[in-house]
């Protein structure tokens, strides 16, 4: 089972954009997850869109100088999320000329609460260029799942994300099987559980390839983000990185 990255969500205002540039050219595995919701408040784990416009300014200007932008994902929540799934900007304005930067973007949310129109929701994404990967969550409701293969059936890059915590940091009873043939696990992973959490995933995911995310674990006592917690995190993946 190849590991190609460490996706970290959650990068806020406790961290400089160019501490995360310095450790992506350190760790080039590593993902950072931004999290946007609407209507913008001054909320850990949420940065401001002036956070956010100097990191995708690194991230420009690094592809420049080395050809490689920063690994970055956008996960969408609350009405900005729904916003999207029901195609209208109300939600999405602030952001929108910011997801170019994003390789991939992540929807969060349950879609048995949101409604999402499966014929219509296709031809809503497949307007985002350039074309990022979707990210969907499986978090234990069916209906997620139904979409996201709807999604993949309709020729969007769609990889599932087992992510029944919800960035909540509990870690499951056991890792399932992946969904397709690349999968995201998370939940609970840490500091204290990573090292020997890895090789259950692997189990789990066979041939699969996959990534791992966390959240959560990133944070220290008070949530905010631990970037002196990041980089231990980083070191003790380096080593299982096959991509």
């Amino acid at each position: 089972m190849p590991i190609d990255r460490l996706s970290i969500a959650g990068p806020d205002e406790a961290v400089r954009p160019q501490e995360l540039a310095a450790l992506s050219d350190r760790c080039p595995f590593v993902e950072w997850s931004i999290l946007y919701g609407h209507p913008i408040e001054p909320l850990r784990r949420f940065p401001t869109l002036a956070w956010i416009r100097e990191l995708t300014e690194i991230s420009a200007e690094r592809a420049q100088t080395t050809g490689s932008p920063l690994r970055l994902s956008l996960h969408l929540c609350g009405a900005a999320v729904t916003s999207l799934i029901r195609d209208r900007r109300e939600g999405l304005a602030e952001i929108l000329p910011f997801l170019p930067s994003f390789q991939r973007i992540q929807l969060n949310v349950n879609y048995q609460k949101v409604k999402a129109d499966l014929p219509t929701l296709p031809r809503v994404l497949r307007r985002l260029r350039p074309a990022p990967q979707f990210v969907v969550q499986l978090n234990g409701k069916a209906i997620n799942e139904e979409v996201g293969e709807a999604l993949r059936a309709n020729g969007l890059d769609v990889a599932f994300l087992y992510d029944a915590s919800g960035g909540q940091g509990i870690t499951p009873e056991r890792w399932l099987p992946p969904k397709g043939d690349y999968c995201g696990y998370a939940g609970g992973l840490s500091l204290a559980n990573i090292e020997a959490q890895i090789p259950l995933i692997r189990e789990a995911a066979g041939s699969a390839r996959v990534y791992l995310d966390l959240e959560a674990g990133a944070r220290d006592a008070q949530d905010s983000f631990d970037l002196d917690a990041v980089k231990l995190l980083l070191e003790i993946v380096a080593p299982h990185i096959d991509a």
